[in-house]
């Protein structure tokens, strides 16, 4: 446990107002220097720098702007969004990452509900890590090198903005789409990999060139969408409709496939997890692949299908690779020296 020591002349820079254990924003430079304090996200991002980190505590933040549009490169780093109660970070609004944004990442957040949780817009170079979506992610423009990665989507990953949006070197990776993700859509280039889709029609419109691989696919396939195609479907375990094969659909390749003939007596959700529920209560279940599963194993890197794959398996708990934050006592009063104590307690994380 260590105390930070604050000037009181410095917390009248970031607006005056009081700062409580609740809604605490955290804005420093890469190396800890220069540390700030606000308690509104919307004022924390206009005064960042570029490369800053801003470590967003528990609580729930209404955003001003809608949407919050970022122009600079930040790090945000919230809480978690799979932890116990009030200790989530919760952002509420729309949020987009424009080209000038490009290197920026976001880990440990939930965002609310709205008509879109987090438009990327032409961005490179970013990572989407550990993060709840009640709404939409959107793709539009060109970028590359964007990755998200073990996120739980509520809602689908589109693409818009006007024509096809391309994205290479770029992935979605180890997610869990539940059962409000109907209707992905998907950018050029980008490699959909070791996600868990829980509802029909993973694969609905535009994206050219995927590739797919080492998902599983718990939903149909829509007959009449516009489909991927020049695509490669490999090592994915599809348990779809009462059809026994994966659908076959556009000019793509399929290989390796499991579809409902190999399943065999794992041939319901719950046959192929060590513990399901229902995707409601992702907590309470266990995604691992139940032992005999085929998918064991039978990944195109030679791991297990689905999240638990991939030499670096989805993190259970939802929480960051950051130190977590167990306590934050901020004092009331000043010292002589019109300094105010701050005892903050972390836990460090293994990755």
């Amino acid at each position: 446990m260590k105390n930070l020591i604050i000037s009181v002349g410095m917390l009248a820079v970031v607006g005056g107002t009081s700062v409580n254990a609740q809604n605490l924003i955290i804005v420093q430079k890469p190396d800890g220097s220069n540390p700030r304090l606000f308690t509104n996200l919307d004022s924390a991002v206009i005064q960042a720098d570029s490369n800053d980190y801003l470590f967003i505590g528990s609580g729930t933040y209404t955003l001003s702007s809608n949407p919050l549009s970022i122009t600079k490169p930040l790090h945000f780093v919230g809480s978690g969004y799979n932890v116990t109660g009030s200790n989530k970070t919760i952002v509420v609004g729309n949020v987009t990452l424009r080209k000038a944004a490009s290197g920026s990442t976001i880990t440990g957040i939930e965002f609310g509900n709205g008509i879109c949780s987090l438009r990327l817009d032409s961005v490179s170079n970013c990572m989407i890590s550990r993060c709840l979506f009640g709404s939409i992610i959107s793709f539009q423009g060109v970028g590359s090198n964007t990755v998200i990665t073990e996120c739980i989507m509520n809602s689908a990953i589109v693409i818009g903005g006007g024509g096809t949006p391309s994205y290479p070197s770029s992935s979605v990776s180890k997610c869990i789409f539940t059962s409000g993700s109907t209707y992905n859509s998907f950018p050029t280039y980008i490699l959909v990999n070791n996600n868990i889709f829980s509802n029909a029609y993973p694969f609905y419109y535009g994206g050219n060139s995927l590739t797919i691989e080492n998902n599983i696919i718990l939903g149909s396939f829509h007959n009449t969408g516009n489909h991927p195609t020049n695509s490669i479907f490999s090592n994915n375990i599809y348990l779809g409709s009462v059809n026994d094969t994966m659908p076959h659909i556009g000019n793509n390749v399929y290989q390796n496939n499991i579809d409902r003939r190999v399943l065999d007596t794992f041939n319901t959700v719950a046959k192929i997890f060590v513990k399901f529920t229902n995707f409601t209560n992702i907590s309470a279940c266990d995604f691992r692949l139940n032992a005999g599963c085929p998918g064991i194993n039978a990944g195109t890197d030679g791991t297990d299908i689905g999240i638990y794959g991939t030499a670096n398996p989805f993190k259970d708990g939802g929480t960051t690779a950051f130190p977590q934050i167990l306590k934050q006592i901020i004092g009331t009063e000043t010292n002589s020296k019109g300094e105010l104590k701050i005892d903050i307690k972390t836990e460090a994380q293994s990755r």
